[in-house]
């Protein structure tokens, strides 16, 4: 049985720029450079270029970058609008799937 990981209910390409940057910065820090680079399957240069802005982090990067943070370290990270588009609350088009708002409010209860 496939084990349900909070990180698979992240739309990663929801997430803007800054939110993935900060993401992978924050797995930097708490696996230190190397280990970071082997985890995420990139290049120091590609971590550079990611973290600097040259490039956006592709989707997978980030995802994997998840696997590696806590849910809570994950909300520190990312926040307000972001937060809401990666988890599906507010759509790529910027309305709000309101059949999800009973739901996170049963689990806020």
């Amino acid at each position: 049985m496939l084990a349900n990981h909070w990180y698979d209910r992240v739309n990663t390409s929801a997430l803007g720029d800054d939110a993935g940057r900060l993401i992978l910065k924050r797995v930097k820090r708490k696996l230190g450079l190397t280990k970071a680079l082997e985890a995420l399957a990139i290049s120091k240069g590609a971590m550079y270029n990611y973290l600097h802005g040259v490039r956006r982090a592709p989707d997978e990067v980030v995802y994997r970058a998840l696997q590696h943070l806590e849910e809570r370290e994950f909300n520190e990270i990312v926040k307000g609008i972001d937060r809401l588009r990666a988890v599906g609350i507010i759509r790529e088009d910027g309305s709000i799937d309101y059949s999800l708002i009973p739901q996170a409010i049963a689990l806020a209860t």
